[in-house]
């Protein structure tokens, strides 16, 4: 079940919103609740990459700007679990 959920997040980065940001996070946030730690620091490392991204494509956009704080704040929660 939990790859078929995966699945519904695969998505084409040309047309990349804030939805598959969110899609990343999601689907860390699943990983981490399994305990695949390494896991979930690479999808929550995309989500952060494309955030970062999207953010520099419209400065003015407090929903990027938004997405890219809560995937940060994500990463950074896990990398203290993990020190």
């Amino acid at each position: 079940a939990f790859t078929a959920y995966c699945h519904l997040f695969v998505a084409d980065r040309a047309g990349a919103d804030g939805t598959v940001v969110w899609s990343h996070i999601k689907r860390a946030d699943l990983l981490e609740l399994r305990g695949q730690k390494s896991r979930a620091a690479d999808e929550y490392d995309r989500a952060v990459a494309l955030a970062r991204t999207l953010a520099a494509a419209d400065p003015g956009s407090a929903a990027a700007r938004r997405d890219l704080a809560v995937a940060l704040n994500r990463r950074g929660d896990l990398y203290l679990d993990d020190n």
